[in-house]
């Protein structure tokens, strides 16, 4: 996933219309802001969530606000179904 979200970065046409399609962590209308709620981000954060069949997801790219570098990242955790939920989510912030 990460490999992929990289191979996007290249391209700089292209990343700008899918990181425009993803929510912000610091956009209060958004689930993802939910989910970072507590946390006051240095950089902005661009994320995809995602569940199905027991795997929660998060995905996307930090950029920092200073030197504008771009980090792409992801966490998919299996099995995430005998899990609660909130410990899933509260992994994927750290």
């Amino acid at each position: 996933m990460v490999r992929w979200l990289g191979a996007i970065r290249q391209d700089h046409e292209l990343f700008q219309t899918f990181v425009e399609s993803m929510a912000r962590a610091d956009d209060k209308t958004t689930k993802v802001a939910a989910r970072f709620k507590e946390y006051r981000p240095l950089n902005t954060i661009y994320a995809k969530t995602g569940y199905i069949n027991n795997v929660l997801c998060l995905s996307g790219y930090v950029v920092s606000l200073d030197s504008k570098r771009c980090i792409a990242y992801s966490v998919l955790v299996n099995d995430a179904g005998g899990t609660p939920a909130d410990r899933v989510k509260d992994f994927q912030k750290d």
